[in-house]
């Protein structure tokens, strides 16, 4: 509770972003009406795949309620078959995720990263801020219920806090 105060106090809205990649993706897909009632997270989630046009999406936690969900809502999105256009993943599996880009040299550019449960414990925010900070990527999106980070070489590294 005292940390959704502190994001709200902290973060800004389309108003404040200075970078067109992320006002659109505010303005043309996570405010865009109608509004539905539901899991945040998961409504980011369905609002982002079609946005961003994801055919192939990696959950590597095998949650299979959200499998299901999104086999409901998506019948030809491809779910865990490579290449992968985003890649799903709460923050606390981020650091032994095989596809976590922590070690590796480099993500892909067209990877998405999705990250949910950012502020679940501290531990969770200690994650996340080592994510968004990393040289790796150069856009990250807290939007307090999940994140995004993008790798972008032509945009310079940015950080967005943004009410939703």
């Amino acid at each position: 509770m005292i940390s959704r105060i502190r994001f709200l106090f902290s973060s800004t809205n389309q108003h404040g972003v200075h970078s067109p990649f992320v006002y659109d993706y505010l303005t043309n897909c996570l405010y865009k009406k109608p509004r539905i009632k539901r899991n945040k997270t998961f409504e980011i989630l369905l609002r982002s795949i079609p946005y961003f046009k994801v055919k192939n999406i990696k959950i590597p936690h095998k949650d299979e309620g959200l499998i299901t969900k999104l086999e409901g809502h998506f019948p030809d999105l491809k779910i865990n078959i490579p290449p992968y256009d985003m890649v799903v993943i709460p923050i606390m599996h981020w650091s032994k995720a095989a596809d976590s880009p922590i070690g590796s040299k480099e993500p892909s550019k067209e990877v998405i990263y999705f990250l949910t449960d950012l502020y679940g414990s501290k531990k969770s925010k200690t994650l996340w801020k080592s994510a968004a900070q990393s040289v790796q990527f150069n856009v990250s999106i807290d939007l307090y219920y999940s994140g995004l980070l993008f790798r972008r070489p032509a945009q310079r590294k940015q950080h967005f806090k943004v009410r939703i």
